[in-house]
């Protein structure tokens, strides 16, 4: 199902809302898929979008697709500013 919704998704649409090349695209989709190890950092901007859930729903699901959870050196970084800002430290 995850597959049959990303191969619905219209490239050029794409492209145009983000601003990127094609080239550009093909090449984090490639980085992407030969990494052994990626971790995905956010900071606030993603957070706080109007699309943050849908935003770091995805790119969750791209890092779990590959294996990078619960891996050294792979899985979800979000940056929340200075010390204490959740309260936690």
């Amino acid at each position: 199902a995850y597959e049959a919704q990303a191969r619905a998704v219209d490239l050029d649409t794409v492209l145009e809302a983000t601003g990127i090349s094609r080239a550009q695209l093909e090449r984090v989709a490639a980085m992407i898929a030969e990494s052994e190890r990626t971790v995905a950092c956010w900071a606030m901007g993603l957070t706080q979008h109007r699309h943050a859930v849908a935003m770091i729903s995805e790119i969750t699901n791209v890092l779990l697709l590959r294996g990078m959870m619960g891996k050294p050196g792979a899985g979800v970084c979000p940056v929340r500013g200075h010390s204490n800002v959740q309260g936690d430290r």
